[in-house]
């Protein structure tokens, strides 16, 4: 409220803790003619709105998924009986084959990676998205995520996940000189976790970095833009993480989350 009454500029939607419970604060200038005289706070609770929210998410990213793959298998199946047509067998039969080792060498891979169910889902759906618009998404063979402490909220993690994933892939369909290709990297060895996005796209705008994770604010000019990046930051605050911009070996942006295992007290 102190805040408030200094800045004259309302808080919407900030979590805070009373006692056990975690809320929603707003709190608002109360204004009587061109003059500040007060503020006033209300305060809602989280858990009614975040499991509608988390219901309304997951049904998303299901639908985005299964859109995905069916678009994928789609256009292959529409492939495969051109070829079968044309009585080139040989040849569907070698894509037939290319197919299923990808996605099988996909799957072995992320089942060695990660143990957690939603964040493996998450990281699916992001795959198969994009197969679907021709990216490469490279997963590092030496990440490790199956260490989650039970204290760190998943839906927070496949959050931050899901929009650096998105706002990589974002990027790299921008820039039409390079490959498309995202990178992702994962971590628990040691008192964090870490999970670093890189990508092949134009980077970061010099004349925004400061900014990118304000509300808003984003390299896109699209109506609607700049919410991505700031659920990021907003996540990772409450986490007690922390995340780094910087330049990415692939020519794109690179950006890397920090969050600690041990629970603050």
């Amino acid at each position: 409220m102190s805040e408030v009454l200094e800045t004259k500029k309302a808080i919407y939607d900030r979590e805070v803790v009373l006692g056990d419970n975690l809320m929603f604060a707003n709190i608002v200038p109360v204004v009587n003619k061109n003059k500040l005289i007060g503020v006033v706070a209300s305060f809602r609770k989280k858990d009614e709105l975040y499991h509608l929210a988390k219901e309304l998410s997951n049904i998303k990213e299901y639908s985005n998924m299964l859109r995905a793959q069916t678009h994928e298998f789609s256009n292959i199946l529409h492939t495969i009986a051109g070829l079968l047509q044309t009585k080139a067998y040989q040849e569907a039969l070698e894509l037939i084959t290319k197919e299923s080792r990808t996605h099988e060498h996909f799957i072995k891979l992320l089942v060695n990676i990660v143990n957690d169910p939603l964040i493996s889902a998450i990281i699916i759906g992001k795959y198969n998205y994009a197969q679907e618009m021709k990216i490469q998404l490279k997963i590092d063979e030496d990440s490790s995520m199956k260490e989650i402490p039970d204290h760190i909220d998943r839906e927070k993690l496949i959050t931050i996940l899901g929009n650096l994933l998105d706002n990589a892939f974002e990027s790299v369909m921008q820039n039409k000189e390079k490959p498309k290709i995202v990178s992702l990297f994962m971590t628990d060895i040691g008192f964090d976790l870490i999970f670093e996005v890189e990508d092949s796209g134009k980077g970061i705008d010099k004349n925004i970095v400061d900014k990118i994770f304000y509300r808003g604010i984003s390299s896109k000019r699209d109506a609607g833009r700049g919410i991505g990046l700031y659920l990021v930051a907003k996540n990772i605050e409450f986490l007690n993480g922390k995340i780094d911009i910087d330049e990415s070996e692939l020519g794109g942006a690179s950006f890397t989350v920090i969050i600690p295992k041990k629970k603050d007290i």
